[in-house]
């Protein structure tokens, strides 16, 4: 492992600990939930686990992508990255795809479920962006940025509702 991820790993471990604060009930057991900021949803410790363990992947996938951003917008230099971008974005996704949500409740795991399937449409349409550019059919990768906008929107409206922080981040 690199230096620069295992301090990044460190990091947030350091920031999952933080998080882990709370007081005893008066029955002498930690509560259920963990201790967070108020405008961000509760989570049961399965699932705040979960989130930590999801949000670690996708912060190394949005590292790798704000690292390798095009000089310009032009077509010809983000068709140059395209190919590393969507292999990253496939890579993270059959990751993201090996990790358990909590069983329940159910409505987590649902939209868990979901998130992974908007990622993995987001991954999709890029490689479709990237042969549309390649191709010089400006109609369908105007279509497929549109879409991917979409996307990008649904999937981090639904992350933060769920508290994730870099898997409602996109790239």
């Amino acid at each position: 492992m690199s230096r620069h991820w295992r301090s990044l790993a460190l990091a947030m471990f350091a920031l999952t600990l933080g998080a882990c604060g709370g007081s005893a009930h008066s029955d002498g057991n930690s509560p259920a939930t963990v201790r967070h900021d108020p405008a961000t949803p509760i989570a049961t410790v399965g699932e705040a686990d979960f989130i930590s363990q999801a949000d670690l992947v996708c912060r190394k996938l949005n590292v790798v992508l704000d690292l390798a951003k095009p000089k310009s917008a032009s077509p010809r230099e983000v068709a140059k990255l395209l190919p590393s971008r969507v292999e990253q974005e496939q890579r993270s996704v059959a990751e993201l795809r090996r990790l358990k949500p909590p069983a329940k409740p159910a409505a987590f795991s649902q939209t868990w479920r979901e998130m992974v399937r908007l990622r993995a449409t987001l991954a999709r349409e890029l490689k479709e962006y990237g042969r549309a550019v390649a191709a010089g059919d400006t109609a369908a990768a105007t279509a497929l940025a549109h879409s991917k906008a979409q996307v990008h929107e649904e999937l981090g409206k639904i992350g933060r509702a769920a508290g994730f922080i870099e898997c409602s981040a996109v790239r």
